[in-house]
């Protein structure tokens, strides 16, 4: 699969297929591929934020904390 595939990996339908659809973005977000790091953005922000906020309770630091942590994925996925 080229590096540019990773949108066209299909949507999961289980939880195995999320994991695997997740363990390929990171390869394709290790090889440098922007889009695939989007995609693993709007694959897991919803929950990571929910968890965040969860422990922090206020917005602006969740915000804070997410986008640290897709600033790490980016510089660290290889």
């Amino acid at each position: 699969m080229s590096v540019d595939a990773a949108s066209d990996v299909p949507e999961p339908r289980s939880s195995w297929e999320t994991r695997e659809r997740l363990s390929i973005l990171l390869k394709h977000v290790a090889a440098g591929d922007r889009s695939a790091l989007g995609d693993l953005y709007r694959a897991t922000s919803a929950k990571l934020y929910g968890l965040v906020f969860r422990i922090l309770k206020e917005t602006s630091e969740a915000e804070d904390v997410l986008q640290e942590v897709y600033l790490i994925v980016w510089r660290r996925a290889s």
